[in-house]
């Protein structure tokens, strides 16, 4: 379990069976991964096992430099926090495909500048709980961007 105080996929287990079900139909596993108390090589080691990774934004998405040529990071932003394109960048410079979703029944309202840091520090607390069939949509347009990727780097 995360040790982290805000910001969990409250879901994790249920969006992995989903994932195993509908995309994988059984085949694969869609692993839940938490980082706390692991040492930075461990980290590392399952950041360069991951295709695809479906992750809350926070500190530990820094590790996606490791991952495998064409793999991917879907990061799920919590209501009230959202910084487009935040890990955009890293993943662009390290040929990883990037996706995002703002995970609330609301549209995105906090303007983060004129905000309190008291604020915000409150915002990254809320935990994530999206819904599965949202995510396995997400993640079949990025299997296929994947799949693309992987065929050309091989042809190439």
């Amino acid at each position: 379990e995360s040790a982290v105080k805000g910001r969990k996929l409250l879901n994790a287990n249920a969006l992995s069976k989903a994932i195993q079900e509908e995309v994988y139909d059984g085949g694969q596993t869609a692993p839940v991964v938490y980082f706390a108390n692991t040492s930075f090589l461990e980290q590392v080691a399952t950041f360069s096992s991951i295709d695809i990774l479906v992750a809350p934004h926070g500190a530990q998405n820094i590790g996606v430099g490791f991952m495998p040529k064409c793999g991917g990071l879907i990061e799920l932003f919590s209501q009230g926090i959202h910084f487009p394109n935040y890990f955009g960048s890293l993943t662009h410079d390290s040929g990883i495909e990037y996706m995002q979703y703002y995970v609330s029944d609301s549209t995105f309202q906090v303007d983060r500048e004129e905000k309190g840091h008291s604020f915000k520090r409150g915002l990254y607390r809320n935990d994530i709980c999206p819904k599965p069939q949202d995510i396995i949509l997400g993640l079949q347009k990025m299997i296929r961007i994947w799949s693309r990727c992987c065929h050309e780097y091989q042809s190439g």
